[in-house]
């Protein structure tokens, strides 16, 4: 019995060690090319996120979630992403508006606020796709959203406008 003890705390404490060793953004990091992580919303970046958006969503969205990601990206372009995505730009916005249209949906999105070679992208994205930048390209990458279409050949990922 004791012995059963020991083994299930050294468990405990190898899964809380690696809850708590380095982000998971280091399995998804390539060069300059590099996962998004979600963050819970920090007031004082919402208040600097404005100016030129990249606003990605669904040709069908929900009324209640309409954004896939909305980022402040200086300099950046739309990337690859999948099926029924179009993306937009959206200049002289403030982040504070795109969180007031999705009101009582906030739970379904997360803050993104990262440095990417210089330059901070920050806005907010769905919890549900996987935003990838690469720094070298000056490109976002929104992966984990197609609903069957793409059409054949490509996999389900469809080039976006700014390739």
């Amino acid at each position: 019995m004791r012995g059963r003890f020991k083994l299930a705390w050294k468990a405990l404490a190898l899964a809380a060690a690696l809850a708590l060793g380095p982000s998971a953004e280091g399995f998804f990091h390539e060069g300059d090319y590099r996962r998004l992580e979600l963050k819970r919303f920090d007031p004082a970046i919402v208040e600097k996120c404005t100016g030129g958006f990249l606003v990605f969503e669904e040709f069908e969205a929900e009324p209640h979630e309409p954004y896939l990601a909305v980022l402040r990206a200086p300099g950046f372009k739309e990337g690859v992403f999948e099926g029924t995505v179009r993306v937009r730009v959206e200049e002289g916005k403030s982040l504070a508006g795109y969180l007031g249209k999705i009101g009582p949906s906030s739970n379904s999105y997360f803050m993104v606020a990262q440095d990417v070679g210089g330059a901070l992208i920050c806005g907010l994205a769905h919890s549900a796709p996987s935003l990838f930048v690469d720094a070298k390209e000056k490109r976002i990458d929104l992966q984990g959203t197609a609903k069957g279409s793409g059409g054949p050949g490509n996999g389900g990922m469809v080039w976006g406008g700014g390739m």
